[in-house]
């Protein structure tokens, strides 16, 4: 991307431990170096790319989630998120090894369906998981709240928020 970024993308059905990684730019190549792998390491990319913070989060009616354009409790939105492991295909859903599963301020969100492939703007395949806003009586959501994504008893980043209308 640019002169100090280096971005690689793991081929989705890599389950090696350990993997030799290593550089080339301009004719010259790095040292390799062992990297530890895991099977998921769930992340949910975050709307400026920086890992944290609003995350990249679709509403029911396909604009991009923010505080200026909240979801409410009970609509659908769309997740886009990366290291969720093996994928496979059934009837053109994306179906995970492991059982995806999504919080917002510790309340369960309820699944509607995944799929997996491009997404302008990001580097090749993205896992992108649909899901109800959770709607708790008697509870209202702040403005801008947690959301964690667990997959294999591994959690994503944290630090990745939706905004939910009041």
């Amino acid at each position: 991307k640019n002169a100090t970024e280096i971005r690689a993308i793991v081929p989705q059905a890599f389950q090696i431990c350990n993997a030799a990684v290593g550089g080339q730019s301009g004719g010259s190549v790095s040292n390799q170096v062992l990297i530890p792998m895991a099977v998921t390491s769930p992340g949910i990319f975050s709307a400026n790319g920086n890992g944290y913070g609003q995350g990249f989060i679709l509403n029911n009616d396909g604009t991009l989630n923010a505080p200026s354009n909240p979801a409410a409790p009970g609509d659908r939105i769309t997740i886009y998120a990366t290291g969720v492991g093996p994928v496979s295909f059934t009837d053109g859903y994306a179906v995970t090894q492991y059982p995806a599963n999504v919080f917002i301020d510790g309340y369960y969100c309820d699944g509607v369906a995944a799929f997996l492939g491009p997404v302008a703007g990001f580097a090749g395949n993205v896992y992108q998981l649909t899901v109800y806003v959770p709607n708790p009586p008697h509870f209202t959501f702040p403005v801008l709240d947690p959301m964690v994504l667990q997959m294999n008893g591994v959690s994503s980043q944290y630090g990745i928020a939706i905004s939910i209308a009041p």
